[in-house]
């Protein structure tokens, strides 16, 4: 029952450590980063007059990069993806990581093993290109939805995802060479794998240098379809509020010119935000929306008096046409605008 417990309690601190550590999209960019300058640095044999490749064996954590931006990828699309998640995408590395840690046993082990065990890990470099390739491919893909404080990552994305599967495609000409072919390549292709590396991480910290000084509302708007938005819920109550005070409060649903783009101008809401927000969240669309507030305000008028003709109570309740009028009653009340008054006069 302890252990039981206590597997329970690390796991819940495990998620809250995931959690806290991943809080913001931008923190998988920095990882990205951290794992590229981790490689790069790996690779380098520091001398006192110059800086050379070394013949390392190759770093496992090549291998923690593709499902970094895979959930980079699922915190831009809201999606539940817990620390149990991230250890599924994360468990090629742990494998590799312990085998590389039993070919850096020189000391402990014969050295004839050591030499056919490094011989065989580094045929494993294999998993690098394929895994960079694979993410890579997927991080390419549309998304199903997105966070619109999250927009301006679109173009991030890509990029980041076409460096991987570059990187991919040299390693993986570089293991064909070296480890099949035998050929004597004229240039060490480990240069192209690494240039690609560092311009990755510059272009990262461009972009996050970019989107510091970008203001949010220009990059709410730049979003235009409604399919992927989705809004927050700090979006909605606000947008609501700004909604009601706006229509409701001054009766702004009165005005028989009132669209969604003016609306959008006066509450300086984005109109695909308020187009979300009346279709997803508010369950009618605008002008269905703006029809309920006018039926139930000519219902009131009609509590007021019966003397009024359709037309002009249609035209005195903010709609254009007699027939939008009769139509939207209707549907409403389920009768029309002359039987409703008729039946009024009766009952009075």
């Amino acid at each position: 029952m302890f252990l039981f417990v206590s597997r329970r309690a690390s796991g819940i601190l495990s998620q809250q450590f995931y959690s806290k550590l991943f809080s913001q999209p931008t923190h998988y960019l920095i990882a990205i980063t951290v794992l590229s300058i981790l490689n790069f640095a790996y690779q380098l044999n520091y001398n006192s007059w110059s800086i050379v490749f070394d013949a390392n064996l190759w770093n496992p954590t090549w291998l923690l990069m593709g499902p970094v931006l895979l959930l980079f990828r699922y915190s831009r699309e809201e999606k539940e993806n817990g620390f149990s998640g991230a250890i599924f995408h994360l468990f090629p590395f742990l494998i590799m990581m312990m085998l590389f840690a039993v070919a850096n046993l020189q000391n402990l082990i014969s050295q004839a093993f050591v030499y056919d065990f490094t011989d065989l890990y580094q045929k494993t470099f294999i998993l690098v290109p394929i895994s960079l390739f694979g993410y890579g491919l997927v991080a390419c893909m549309p998304l199903r939805k997105k966070a619109t404080e999250l927009v301006s990552f679109d173009d991030l994305q890509l990029i980041i995802s076409g460096f991987y599967i570059l990187i991919a495609a040299v390693s993986l000409l570089m293991y064909i060479c070296w480890g099949f072919l035998k050929v004597d390549m004229v240039i060490d292709y480990r240069i192209i794998i690494y240039a690609l590396l560092l311009s990755m991480i510059a272009v990262i910290f461009y972009h996050l240098s970019i989107l510091k000084r970008l203001p949010q509302s220009t990059v709410s708007e730049s979003v235009e379809d409604e399919s992927t938005l989705v809004l927050s819920s700090k979006q909605i109550g606000d947008y609501e509020s700004k909604l009601k005070k706006y229509l409701i409060g001054e009766q702004k649903f009165l005005n028989p010119n009132l669209s969604l783009a003016i609306l959008s101008d006066k509450l300086e809401i984005p109109k695909y935000h308020l187009s979300v927000l009346f279709n997803h969240h508010l369950g009618k669309s605008f002008y269905s929306y703006l029809a309920a507030l006018r039926i139930d305000y000519a219902l009131l008028e009609l509590e007021k008096e019966n003397n009024y003709t359709v037309e002009s109570l249609a035209y005195k309740c903010g709609f254009n046409s007699k027939t939008s009028f009769h139509k939207y009653f209707r549907d409403y009340t389920g009768l029309t605008p002359i039987a409703y008054i008729n039946q009024k006069s009766k009952l009075a």
